[in-house]
């Protein structure tokens, strides 16, 4: 383009400057962000960049941006921006002229293709154009910098379309960008979560959310109508009992059930794990011993005690309501008089009684192991003959004696209460005048009775004494007293001669 023609557009500025500054509107929704709508014919949009580039460096950001350096050959009245806003001294436009013609040899580069980012090899030979505040056109070196002036065609930007750019895309549609179709706003990379429609205008339906509403809310999302938000899916009125999470997709721990999972499940579940159902509590494999319910979270009965709280405590616990340890079935109040054990399960041994078996039975009780009642102590079997009582605790009195103190004393019994032995009732005093024997229960003969008898009545009683005693004697060392034995007996034979020969005298 000659020079004279650029001289001409400047020169009818001031003819049209005010025309054109009528013609402004508020367009800016046709450019994009930072740029400026100017309404030539056609309209423009024009953006300042007041860091310095030198000129390819400049016309690189523009094409960069979506434009090129500014024009003038269709954009005069761009100029009108230029007064209004340019603060610098100086402005790239889209001019390069040759150094050694320019008054002939200048170019628009919107007539030169960028074919790459590189500098020209002969850069140098050229002119690069710029306008100052004043509209004044001036030529400098391209390797210079300086502010420059960017221009594009307007068109709706990436979020309005239809008529004048009158309608903007819907928020929901997808991309990073959210661009919708120019002409009908149909959304060009889809929707985001929890939107559905061409134009992205309709949430997801009932229970449905995420991309394209393929999913499904949670069946275990709280509420009448289990809704969920429709991008996410967290479940709107919360989880069912036993379920957590945002998308109510998780059971409750193992230790934990119901509502947000809050409550502990019961420490007297069974199992390893002690797990309980997530949603109600009760406890998956039953109850530890000692405890019952669904939760168990009871003891067992007083009476009860166990597994499944399936066994009774020992008839023979003490105490009032004969309780037992709900677990093991130890008897809490300890054991009734006769039994032991912690399970009250057994009886005393045969030699005790009573309360913890503490007492011991009567030495005097009958029968060969001295037995007697574990709870009251009274002797099994009787008792042995001298002793009476269901205790066999008491000798026989005065004037009885042997088993169960049921004999009498003979009345002929010496002493002050006709006294005889408690066992065997023999007169421990003798007997009065008149009786004899060992139980007094023979008369005396008349005293007309010859010396002989008398002493044949000491003899043999006293011969049954010594008989016993050499019986004893025998047991003990028969072979060391033998010889003893034989001279006790001649003697006693010659005291018998010498006595029978006194009675011939």
């Amino acid at each position: 383009m000659k020079l004279q023609q650029i001289r001409l557009y400047l020169s009818i500025f001031s003819v049209i400057y005010f025309f054109s500054l009528s013609q402004l509107c508020d367009a800016d929704f046709m450019c994009g962000s930072g740029w400026m709508y100017v309404n030539t014919f056609p309209g423009k949009c024009l953006k300042l960049f007041t860091s310095p580039q030198e000129f390819e460096d400049a016309r690189k950001k523009c094409w960069d941006n979506g434009g090129q350096l500014m024009t003038m050959l269709e954009t005069i009245n761009q100029l009108i921006f230029g007064e209004s806003s340019i603060r610098e001294h100086r402005y790239w436009i889209g001019l390069k002229c040759d150094k050694e013609d320019k008054e002939n040899d200048c170019q628009w580069i919107r007539d030169m293709e960028m074919k790459n980012t590189t500098k020209p090899i002969d850069e140098d030979k050229y002119l690069c154009g710029t306008v100052d505040k004043n509209r004044r056109l001036n030529y400098l070196s391209c390797s210079e910098k300086s502010s420059f002036i960017c221009e594009t065609n307007p068109e709706c930007d990436k979020i309005t379309y239809g008529a004048k750019c009158s309608k903007r895309c819907s928020p929901y549609c997808g991309g990073q960008d959210k661009a919708c179709n120019k002409k009908n706003g149909s959304c060009v990379y889809g929707c985001v979560d929890g939107y559905q429609g061409e134009l992205c205008d309709r949430e997801c339906g009932k229970n449905m959310y995420g991309a394209k509403c393929s999913k499904h809310c949670s069946p275990y999302c709280g509420g009448r109508d289990k809704a969920c938000k429709n991008i996410n899916g967290s479940c709107i009125g919360g989880c069912v009992d036993g379920y957590q999470g945002q998308l109510c997709d998780r059971k409750c721990g193992n230790k934990t059930y119901g509502v947000k999972c809050s409550k502990l499940c019961s420490p007297y579940c069974g199992g390893e794990d002690k797990a309980c159902n997530n949603m109600n509590g009760s406890c998956v494999y039953g109850c530890v011993d000692g405890y019952q319910g669904e939760l168990c979270d009871r003891e067992c009965g007083n009476n009860t005690y166990g597994a499944k709280c399936s066994k009774h405590c020992s008839p023979f616990c003490g105490g009032k309501d004969k309780a037992c340890n709900n677990i093991n079935g130890s008897c809490v109040g300890g054991c009734v008089d006769g039994y032991q054990g912690e399970l009250c399960g057994r009886k005393c041994d045969n030699k005790t009684y009573g309360v913890k078996c503490s007492k011991r039975c009567s030495p005097y009780c009958g029968g060969e192991d001295k037995a007697c009642n574990n709870m009251n102590g009274s002797c099994v079997y009787g008792c042995v003959d001298g002793f009476e009582g269901e205790l066999c605790d008491r000798e026989c009195e005065n004037n009885s004696y042997g088993a169960n103190c049921l004999e009498n004393c003979s009345p002929y019994c010496a002493g002050a209460n006709n006294t005889c032995d408690k066992i065997n009732g023999t007169c421990l005093f003798g007997c009065v005048h008149g009786y004899q024997g060992a139980w007094c229960n023979e008369e005396k003969p008349n005293e007309t009775q010859s010396v002989v008898d008398r002493h044949k009545t000491f003899i043999y009683s006293h011969e049954a004494i010594i008989s016993s005693i050499l019986f004893v004697l025998a047991v003990l060392s028969a072979f060391l007293l033998l010889p003893k034995v034989r001279s006790a007996e001649e003697r006693l034979s010659r005291y018998t001669s010498s006595m029978e020969q006194e009675d011939q005298f």
